[in-house]
């Protein structure tokens, strides 16, 4: 039986294959999918670690996801629960930017008539495409 939490890799993964193939011809929806590849990984992690939103956030029901601006505002504690001591250092300043970015990116491609910026997207994408199976790779 696989963990209840396998599910949040599979959406990270497929979110991720997505945003790539968007990106070209679509930057605001491929923003908006590369935002949510980083955010189910970092709900992979916390799951992985046995954590839930109701542990850091009051007024959740069981079964509401991480807040967006939660995981935004703390980065640095999903690095804390990836396995390894090594990991916080490698990780944090990295997962901690780019969280940031790509929830910023994610607002204003959702919601703003100005959109995202394709140049600095393709940037901050190369770098999440690299990231993500590292920290899937780091939990496993």
């Amino acid at each position: 039986m696989q963990p209840t939490y396998s599910w949040q890799q599979a959406r990270s993964n497929e979110n991720l294959q997505a945003a790539c193939a968007l990106r070209a011809k679509h930057p605001n929806a491929s923003a908006s999918r590369y935002y949510y590849a980083i955010y189910h990984v970092s709900w992979f992690i916390l799951a992985r670690a046995g954590k839930s939103p109701t542990d850091y956030v009051e007024r959740l029901e069981e079964y509401e996801s991480w807040p967006h601006k939660w995981l935004k505002l703390n980065a640095r504690t999903v690095v804390q629960h990836i396995p390894g001591p090594a990991a916080v250092q490698k990780f944090s300043r990295q997962v901690d930017e780019l969280l940031k970015k790509f929830y910023t990116y994610r607002i204003n491609a959702d919601y703003l008539a100005a959109g995202v910026k394709p140049q600095a997207l393709a940037v901050d994408a190369v770098a999440l495409e690299r990231l993500i199976p590292d920290l899937f790779s780091a939990c496993s």
